[in-house]
């Protein structure tokens, strides 16, 4: 089985992904370059945000068809909603793809509203007493332990989603003496990390759109 993945960011949705998959399809392996693609392989492939990662899926579906010649399996393209209705842009990401006629099954993850929303998601690693006056300041409005991160909203309605969900989470860093980052988003790469989402998604249906990544990877056969 080969998986190919295009994803919005260059920089945290790289590392993660390929640090995720490892855990959950040790079977596979990361491969940079299409001429690498033989059996048992993955590849993440950095989209360029939003909308350039729409360019992007042409130009892979076009190497899947005559570099890589059909060896794929599945394609997935995971993009962040932020300030957009999730389900908005997965019909605007599925609309476009149907456009392209892929001859290649597919699946389109929308990140609701961001990644960082997702890693918000691990009631382990949030501190339940915070002494950080931030981060207590975030959990007295909204508590991601107890209630669905994607559901969250900033705490002023011109503020930006996505801004409001970084900063909680490098609040909930800081109060762990980590500093998160785009370039290092450890430990969200770790396998106790993304067992920790996979738990609460079981468990509460909370962070719904990280739930329809597992799905799809339990289907193809992912140990989580």
């Amino acid at each position: 089985m080969n998986l190919y993945f295009i994803v919005e960011g260059r920089r945290t949705e790289m590392k993660i992904y390929a640090a995720w998959l490892s855990h959950v399809f040790p079977m596979l392996r990361l491969v940079k370059k299409p001429e690498d693609v033989t059996e048992g392989c993955f590849r993440v492939i950095a989209g360029g945000g939003y909308p350039r990662y729409l360019e992007r899926i042409a130009e892979v579906l076009g190497e899947i068809e005559t570099v890589v010649r059909n060896r794929v399996d599945r394609l997935f393209v995971c993009a962040d909603a932020e300030e957009v209705n999730f389900e908005d842009r997965h019909q605007e990401i599925t609309e476009w793809i149907e456009k392209l006629s892929p001859s290649i099954r597919y699946s389109v993850i929308v990140q609701n509203c961001c990644i960082e929303t997702w890693f918000l998601g691990n009631k382990q690693f949030l501190k339940r007493n915070p002494q950080g006056a931030k981060l207590r300041e975030f959990k007295a409005y909204y508590d991601v332990v107890k209630l669905d991160p994607e559901n969250m909203k900033p705490k002023r309605p011109h503020k930006l989603k996505v801004l409001f969900h970084k900063n909680y989470l490098k609040a909930v860093y800081r109060e762990r003496g980590l500093s998160y980052t785009k370039k290092n988003p450890y430990p969200a790469t770790e396998e106790h990390y993304v067992k920790a989402l996979v738990e609460r998604f079981d468990q509460t249906s909370h962070i719904r759109s990280f739930g329809r990544l597992i799905d799809d990877w339990r289907a193809l056969g992912a140990e989580i």
